[in-house]
């Protein structure tokens, strides 16, 4: 068990920091300047005065480098178990070593290696020019590149479009301006793929004057394919810029789409309580994507994927990826603000959608906020739901511990729900307390009446006191939690 909390610790130091983890942070901040210099050593190794001067500090500094990349390469893989929950170790460090940042890892160390293999100095220099990869090591810090890879995915169609055409009106080009220079220039035009280089650098504005036509229909035609070259890389820059904007907005409007993913927490629906499971699960570091499927609109919480949709219609749980989710966490969400929904109809969205859940996807570990507990035996016993938790009695994290610890759930209702009690709530006034009381008058009062009180819950935030100490003061507005007999008459 030391072991594996050793092996998972390392893996949050190794991850993109998240708020709060100072350790993370510092190691985020030193990578990062690690990659930066390495960057600045490379460029500045071709300045050849500097080079002379300074060879032995880069090459010690390289050495130091690919030390550290190397240690952090080992741990990438030994740690890349802690991605989900699975077994089968081997597999995912296998998937992990072919993912394109593990590739970037090690492509970022293999020249160095490469030097110790009796190999061709002239092939040694060329591989060496792969250091510059280590600047992709950004990657393993920064959304922008995902961001990036999936807008070019998406408009991977109309970017070949716009490619396709270029490669067309170069070769069009071409094959004119050879006809039209080439007796006025045979050294110059002297074929059609030297009018192609000529094509390109005049598509792109870039014009070197090692080549230009000096006729006049040579002259219009170079103006006229200059011009149209502003157009051709417009074209690209246009899709690019147009993807961007629709990517942020359907980020911030949490536009239904498509999102394939594994190993993912879904949250179907967002109460307050979800916020704190939310946080609670972002500052243990999980790994696991968060997708957040709601019918409010834009609940500012960062870290999440936020969908906007009815997390009730199975189709929408479907394209995310619900077959492939390692947990389901229904919320008491209330669909319907504008009407005030009764908590029976809340419920019953609850119960629906689990029902549809388990009836399809029965591996799925689900996790089920309840509002009314006369329901809790018939979700357990017939619907099969993993982890039910009532609303209010139970605060925000222990709904996160019960998506990160599955089965604690019922360790809690062992505790405090034994066979014929029940939980319950009362407040100081209904017990003839008097307000600003020591929590130890309560303890009194609950051996009096043969009933055991567990603690109690304060404010608008639901800050739960679960056995709190004897000297705690309690005011008339905390809610306090007892366990009791079920045919109790009193405190009801």
């Amino acid at each position: 068990m030391k072991f594996e909390k050793i092996r998972r610790r390392v893996y949050q130091l190794l991850e993109k920091a998240q708020a709060g983890d100072i350790g993370s942070l510092v190691i985020d901040v030193f990578i990062l300047s690690l990659i930066f210099f390495n960057i600045l050593a490379i460029m500045f190794e071709t300045v050849e005065s500097i080079h002379l001067k300074y060879s032995t500090a880069f090459k010690i500094f390289d050495l130091i480098s690919v030390i550290i990349f190397t240690i952090e390469y080992v741990l990438r893989i030994w740690v890349s178990v802690e991605r989900d929950d699975s077994s089968e170790f081997f597999k995912k460090r296998v998937k992990y070593g072919f993912s394109f940042m593990a590739i970037v890892d090690l492509l970022a160390i293999l020249p160095f290696y490469l030097a110790f293999l009796p190999i061709d100095m002239r092939f040694l220099r060329t591989i060496r020019l792969l250091r510059i990869i280590r600047i992709f090591k950004i990657g393993h810090y920064s959304n922008s590149l995902g961001t990036l890879g999936r807008i070019f995915k998406k408009k991977k169609a109309d970017l070949f479009i716009g490619f396709f055409i270029t490669v067309i009106l170069l070769v069009v080009f071409a094959n004119i301006i050879f006809s039209v220079e080439h007796n006025a220039q045979p050294d110059v035009f002297s074929n059609v793929f030297q009018s192609m280089w000529w094509g390109i650098v005049t598509i792109t504005s870039v014009g070197y004057g090692d080549m230009y036509p000096i006729t006049t229909l040579g002259k219009l035609l170079g103006g006229l394919i200059s011009f149209l070259g502003i157009l051709i890389i417009a074209i690209p820059i246009g899709i690019l810029g147009a993807a961007y904007v629709e990517d942020m907005d359907n980020k911030q409007k949490g536009k239904i789409r498509s999102i394939h993913t594994e190993d993912h927490i879904i949250i179907c629906g967002y109460t307050q309580i979800a916020t704190t499971v939310i946080k609670d699960l972002l500052s243990e570091n999980i790994e696991s994507k968060i997708i957040l499927v709601t019918k409010k609109i834009n609940p500012d919480i960062p870290g999440v994927i936020y969908v906007n949709a009815d997390w009730t219609d199975l189709n929408v749980l479907k394209l995310v990826s619900i077959e492939t989710a390692a947990t389901c966490v229904i919320m008491a969400e209330n669909m319907d603000i504008t009407k005030g929904n009764a908590d029976d109809v809340i419920d019953m969205n609850t119960i629906f959608t689990l029902y549809k859940i388990k009836q399809n996807f029965p591996n799925i570990h689900t996790v089920v906020e309840l509002i009314n507990p006369d329901r809790l035996e018939m979700i357990k016993s017939n619907l099969k739901g993993d982890e039910i938790i009532l609303k209010e009695i139970i605060d925000g994290n222990i709904i996160a511990n019960c998506v990160k610890f599955p089965k604690i759930s019922t360790l809690i209702y062992e505790i405090l729900n034994p066979e014929g009690k029940i939980i319950k709530e009362t407040s100081l006034g209904k017990i003839g307390l008097k307000d600003f009381c020591k929590y130890e008058e309560v303890i009194r009062f609950g051996i009096e009446k043969d009933i055991t009180f567990i603690g109690f819950i304060r404010g608008k935030n639901n800050i739960s006191q679960l056995s709190p100490s004897k000297n705690v003061i309690v005011n008339t507005t905390d809610r306090l939690i007892f366990i009791a007999e079920r045919n109790l008459g009193i405190l009801r």
